[in-house]
């Protein structure tokens, strides 16, 4: 990191929603030049603590620090004079609109009558685009571009009002393998330049592949902030999950005799009537033992336990497409 002081302070943060404690007095900080991954599962809070950050939501209590100073009263414009700049999920191109004046909106250039300069503009879009390695034609409509290049055209809009402090939140599920990468080497780019990165992701692969910390949020609450050298991708994801997982490869018996990675001996149903079913067992399989099953995975972990990921750290439950009961 290029500084021993943060750019960025976050101190017991606390917001609720309708009776639901959605962050639960987090701390978070950032330094300049560093790459720092938000990471949890959805629902964790990432995305709240980030429209804090920006100043779109205000906090219930905390204090945040910008530049070594405390910020009483963040809103979107005071983020936006600090330095803050933030790429959400949901994109704030206007679709009837060119690239480059998508690009340029809110600081079109002009000319002395006061006029827009649109070759300026065009030009100004082109090679910042290319700046950024972005093949993109600077005058198309915006309306005409798929998922993944209205993404990468906020980004370029977001940096291009150069900010010191750049928040990323859940971006890679549109991409493209190609274009996953072309995001990263933007991340690195940007870190040489000293901007600081808040990287916000359910995915602890992505971890080692940009940062230098990670942070994990669970349930509103942070549970560590690690480098990313100290830490392993299974931790992570336990960590994210709140339960240890399982690092052999078995089908669960139930009632038919056990789990063969806890004595029981291997049963596998015959199709049609069985499913697979990915879950992160408890100490015994004490959840699906004498007949009963009980998921206890989440769709984000069922996510990122899919095969080719972390197929070792899974255990595989036969189900009975009939009743839902171990078969």
């Amino acid at each position: 990191m290029a500084s021993k002081q943060p750019i960025l302070r976050m101190e017991q943060i606390d917001k609720w929603f309708s009776g639901v404690h959605e962050l639960d007095h987090v701390d978070f900080d950032l330094y300049e030049g560093e790459v720092h991954v938000l990471l949890g599962e959805n629902g964790a809070g990432k995305s709240t603590l980030m429209k804090i950050l920006s100043g779109s939501l205000p906090p219930d209590s905390g204090r945040s620090f910008v530049q070594g100073k405390l910020v009483t009263d963040l809103t979107r414009e005071t983020a936006r004079a600090m330095g803050i700049g933030m790429v959400c999920q949901e994109l704030s191109l206007v679709p009837n609109l060119a690239v480059a004046e998508n690009i340029h909106k809110g600081r079109r250039p002009g000319t002395q009558l006061g006029l827009v300069d649109w070759r300026s503009v065009s030009q100004g879009a082109a090679e910042h685009l290319k700046l950024l390695q972005m093949s993109i034609d600077p005058d198309v409509l915006v309306r005409s571009l798929d998922v993944a290049e209205q993404q990468l055209t906020e980004i370029a809009r977001v940096l291009g009002k150069q900010p010191s402090i750049l928040l990323l939140d859940e971006l890679t599920s549109a991409l493209s393998d190609m274009e996953h990468e072309r995001l990263f080497e933007i991340i690195r780019r940007s870190r040489e330049r000293g901007v600081a990165i808040v990287y916000v992701s359910h995915r602890p692969a992505e971890v080692p592949q940009i940062a230098q910390r990670g942070t994990v949020l669970r349930d509103g609450r942070r549970i560590a902030t690690t480098r990313t050298e100290e830490v392993t991708e299974e931790r992570l994801i336990q960590m994210m999950v709140g339960r240890q997982l399982i690092r052999r490869r078995g089908w669960c018996g139930g009632h038919a005799g056990g789990c063969p990675d806890h004595g029981g001996p291997r049963q596998r149903p015959q199709p049609p009537q069985r499913k697979s079913c990915l879950a992160a067992c408890d100490p015994g399989h004490s959840d699906h033992l004498g007949g009963r099953v009980r998921p206890v995975a989440t769709p984000a972990l069922r996510r990122l336990s899919a095969p080719g990921r972390f197929g070792d750290a899974i255990c595989h439950q036969q189900l009975d497409l009939r009743t839902g009961a171990a078969a």
